[in-house]
C-alpha cells in the first residue's frame, strides 16, 4: 500500500480556490486532482493500493494516474508556457488540486518564495528556458493558477520558443 501526504490541512481558503487553481504543497509527494479530466487523453490507468493521506489523518484512495500538462503564464510577457509533463493520481475525494513542488523539483521546475530583484516574491522557475510564473500567496497557502491553453491562446502563441530567456 502507498501512501503520500498532503500537508495543507485545514485550509481557510477552501471557498476562495478556483476550478484551475493548483496547491503547491513542498510535503506532498505527487500532484493530486479530484477531477480525471485533468489528465492528458488517454494517459489514464487503474491505480490500486495508493492513498493520499490528509492533514486529519484520513486516507483517500487513489483510483487512478495519467500524465498532466499544466500550463502557466510567464511572469514578463504573459504568454502561455508550458510546464513538463509529470505523473498524476485521481483522488475524489479531495476538495482542491495539489501540486508537489518535489515532483516540480525533480521534473527541472524550482520554487521560490524570496527574489527582491524579480517583481514577484513567490514563482515557478522553469530552469530550462529560464521562465518564471508567479505563484499566488493566500493566509500562507501558495497558489498556481493553471491556464488552458485551448481555451486561452491564440492560434501563434504555440510555444516554438521554450529554448528562450523569456518567452
Amino acid at each position: 500500500h502507498c501512501v503520500t501526504g498532503v500537508q495543507t490541512c485545514a485550509l481557510p481558503i477552501c471557498g476562495q480556490i478556483k476550478n484551475n487553481s493548483w496547491l503547491v504543497d513542498s510535503g506532498g509527494g505527487m500532484f493530486m486532482s479530484p477531477d480525471a479530466t485533468d489528465a492528458l487523453p488517454g494517459s489514464l490507468r487503474l491505480l490500486r493500493g495508493c492513498s493520499a493521506k490528509i492533514g486529519s489523518g484520513e486516507l483517500c484512495p487513489a483510483t487512478q494516474i495519467g500524465k498532466l500538462q499544466l500550463w502557466g503564464r510567464c511572469a514578463v510577457s504573459g504568454k502561455l508556457v508550458p510546464f513538463p509533463v509529470v505523473d498524476m493520481w485521481i483522488v475524489p475525494k479531495l476538495q482542491f488540486k495539489i501540486a508537489s513542488v518535489g515532483i516540480f523539483e525533480d521534473a527541472g521546475v524550482g520554487f521560490c518564495t524570496d527574489d527582491t530583484v524579480f517583481r514577484y516574491r513567490s514563482y515557478l522557475h522553469i530552469r530550462r528556458s529560464g521562465i518564471k510564473i508567479k505563484v499566488q500567496k493566500k493566509k500562507n497557502i501558495y497558489i498556481l493558477e493553471a491556464a488552458n491553453p485551448s481555451k486561452n491562446a491564440a492560434p501563434n502563441s504555440c510555444l516554438n520558443q521554450i529554448g528562450r530567456a523569456h518567452v
